[in-house]
């Protein structure tokens, strides 16, 4: 029977155990899917109420994209050049001007319906005008179109001429009316201004032209011959400005004559230089001569004439005569002789070096006067090649004006007849776009800087970039967070949200229901025993253990309150620890001396001893003692399963505080002795398939799992699940009756 009830599916168990729809309200992989367990396990219902939860969870993430999307866009706009807008107004005649042409009547330019005035707008659009202004726009102002847009940006690269006019040029038409908007921005006030005039001048001329073409083929061809003449006539102006760039000195008047003075110039001096190398060259080929000769360097006059040499020449003959008088007196061998020798040797050597020094310096000066003379015969061409080269440009370029200058005298005077033609034409008179008002500054302040769009941008921005991150988070968030994630994922019935307490001392935490100190989390105490006392197997249960997965997530506050809660209602009730590593329920409760399980267990007091009795109304609590090295044989002994079964006939019902059953293994030996288990899921703290492989580990023993609690909840949340957090349950609760009293009821 038990089997049947809590074993497999527990959809039949949440069915018939408690048949409200649940608390589930929640979103996505957690909050949606609320109900009983047998209508459809973890379906995913999405609901307003759902993504508001989602929201209020990370509430502070929203706020902080709308911030950082706002203040990034703001500084944004702030940091952009200022540009300036430039504006003209044209209008549209609904009749264009008409001519006959081989006997039926052509209507041109007409604007009849919504299409021509669309057509109109798309020809003003075009790229032919776009190739118009291009050919207006003069070389300084083109510098000043281009300059602030050249560069483009990281996504569009460089950009070129139609490029730049087609992004800061606006067609805007005027809303019900055959108005026509033409707009410029730019950073310079004065270009905006000036492009509008030309795109609107532009605009109004190839309308005039287009119906030209219909109505005057002649002036039509005319127009096309002084295009084609203006389009070469700007080829060869700028050919002409290529070449003075090119070539600077063209337009100065002494750009010719300074480099032939100069050269006059250099031509003298590099006679006298040649004069020079021809006298040096043929004392350097009398010197090679004596070399080749083997002959002494001293008969070459430039060397023997040095003052070195020649002083040396002069010390060497005294001293050979000298040597010659001293042999016929004294002889060969004598000492005046051999010291004599040796200084005539010493001065022949020293002789020998200055003349080979006189030699070096010759070469030295010979060959720097030639390589004078190569430099100064290239200097030479080189302004004869410049001289050469400017007046052939010169002339290049005289012949470039002749051509210009006869251009423009054709085109002058075509546009002369041409002009004369037109105006005597109907086409001239009654142009069917005119201007209705001239090129004009939109505003003195700039048009891309509006702080309060960036804003509202930055906040639309922010609020989208936001509300992304908390649902992908909400959707990949694997922590149980939802009466969906008990219910359809975990499988168990969620039989209790606890809100969280107010901020108080862990023993007055354990006694909020009996003290009443915290009306939600007494009221929702209420709701856990309303639950269990519904299912016969939970009402007659004697030992009910509560667990959790990991600590920290309120299990032996649950379990304080649980037994408090089952003790006011009249039942004799024992709070048993079970944790025999780390026991807090005597800390938690302020219970004084160390008796307890393990001092029974060692035989050191008997088992009514361990316990403190009175601790509450009909609460009597079993505390650990000193903490056990060995829980894991002592939960498992006989001893241990003995003093369970004493207790249970004592005790209307056991209340077991054990370890939690993800961190050691000890609940499971706690299990045969159990009736049932409660399972405490604090919220939004362990993920649900940690929490299911624990849970499955429970279910192996056939011990029922009555369900789980939720704990640890905030009170905004709360209220999506329970009306414990509306004004109406607190004005309930906090404004009873003065005069109401308590009524004590005997346990028939």
């Amino acid at each position: 029977g038990l089997a049947q009830c809590y074993g497999g599916n527990y959809g039949a168990y949440g069915h018939r155990y408690y048949g409200y729809r649940g608390y589930g309200y929640g979103y996505g992989y957690g909050y949606g899917g609320g109900g009983n367990a047998e209508e459809g396990e973890g379906k995913t219902v999405f609901g307003i109420r759902d993504y508001l939860l989602m929201i209020r969870e990370r509430f502070w993430y929203l706020l902080l994209a709308i911030f950082i999307c706002t203040a990034s866009n703001v500084v944004y706009t702030a940091n952009k050049t200022n540009e300036y807008m430039g504006a003209a107004k044209l209008r549209l005649f609904r009749q264009a001007p008409s001519a006959v042409i081989s006997g039926i009547r052509q209507d041109t330019e007409n604007v009849n319906s919504g299409d021509d005035f669309g057509t109109q707008i798309a020809m003003m659009r075009s790229q032919a005008i776009l190739d118009r202004v291009k050919n207006r726009l003069s070389t300084e102002l083109r510098k000043k179109v281009m300059g602030p847009y050249r560069a483009g940006s990281i996504f569009t690269g460089p950009l070129n001429e139609s490029d730049i006019l087609e992004h800061c040029r606006a067609i805007s038409p005027q809303g019900g009316t055959l108005i026509v908007n033409v707009s410029y921005t730019h950073p310079s006030k004065e270009v905006a201004v000036k492009l509008a005039g030309l795109f609107a001048e532009e605009i109004r001329a190839a309308n005039e032209e287009n119906r030209l073409k219909v109505m005057h083929p002649g002036l039509e061809f005319t127009r096309l011959t002084i295009a084609n003449i203006k389009k070469e006539l700007a080829e060869k102006q700028a050919e002409k400005e290529a070449m003075i760039t090119k070539n600077p000195k063209l337009m100065e008047l002494d750009s010719v004559f300074m480099p032939m003075g100069d050269f006059a110039q250099r031509r003298a001096a590099l006679a006298s230089e040649e004069r020079a190398f021809r006298e040096q060259e043929r004392f350097w080929k009398q010197l090679e001569e004596l070399k080749e000769n083997k002959q002494p360097l001293t008969r070459f006059r430039a060397i023997a004439q040095s003052g070195t040499v020649l002083q040396l020449s002069t010390l060497v003959t005294a001293r050979e005569i000298a040597l010659k008088v001293d042999r016929l007196k004294f002889g060969e061998e004598h000492s005046d002789i051999i010291a004599k020798k040796a200084e005539l040797e010493e001065t022949r050597i020293k002789l020998k070096q200055a003349i080979d020094e006189e030699v070096e310096k010759f070469e030295e000066s010979y060959k720097t006067l030639k390589n004078n003379l190569e430099l100064s015969r290239q200097a030479l061409k080189d302004i004869q090649d410049e001289i050469l080269g400017v007046l052939r440009v010169r002339e290049e370029l005289n012949t470039l004006n002749r051509e210009i200058a006869d251009r423009d005298r054709t085109v002058t005077g075509m546009e002369q007849v041409y002009f004369t033609e037109r105006l005597r034409s109907n086409g001239g008179l009654l142009p069917s776009v005119d201007f209705l008002d001239n090129p004009f500054p939109v505003s003195e302040f700039p048009v891309n800087k509006n702080y309060r769009v960036s804003a509202i941008y930055g906040i639309a921005a922010g609020a989208a970039l936001g509300l992304a991150i908390i649902f992908l988070l909400a959707f990949f968030d694997d922590r149980v967070k939802s009466a969906s994630d008990v219910e359809g994922y975990l499988q168990l019935p969620l039989i209790g949200i606890l809100p969280i307490a107010r901020r108080s001392s862990s023993f007055r935490k354990a006694r909020l229901v009996e003290t009443g100190e915290d009306k939600p989390v007494t009221d929702a105490f209420r709701s856990v025993y309303s639950s269990l006392r519904i299912n016969e197997i939970s009402r007659k249960a004697k030992a009910i253990l509560v667990t959790s997965t990991s600590p920290s997530e309120g299990k032996s506050f649950v379990s304080t309150n649980l037994a408090i809660t089952y003790a006011l209602q009249g039942e004799r009730v024992l709070l048993l620890d079970a944790d025999l590593r780390l026991p807090v329920v005597a800390k938690t409760l302020q219970l004084e001396g160390d008796k307890g399980i393990t001092k029974f267990l060692q035989g050191e007091i008997a088992l009514e001893d361990a316990i403190h009795y009175s601790v509450a109304t009909n609460l009597d609590v079993l505390p650990v003692g000193p903490p056990c090295s060995n829980p894991t044989q002592v939960l498992a002994g006989r001893r241990f399963a003995e003093m369970i079964s004493t207790l249970k006939g004592i005790y209307d019902r056991v209340i077991v505080d054990s370890p939690p059953v993800g961190a050691v293994s000890d609940v499971l030996n706690l299990l045969p002795m159990m009736n049932g288990v409660l399972y405490v899921v604090r919220f939004n703290t362990v993920k649900k398939r940690f929490i299911r492989s624990n849970i499955a580990r429970l279910r192996e023993s056939k011990v029922p799992i009555f369900g789980a609690v939720m704990n640890h909840i905030g009170m905004r949340v709360v209220q999506y699940y329970t009306n414990s957090g509306d004004r109406s349950y607190h004005r309930y609760y906090t404004k009873a009756n003065k005069d109401a009293v308590s009524v004590s009821l005997d346990d028939e």
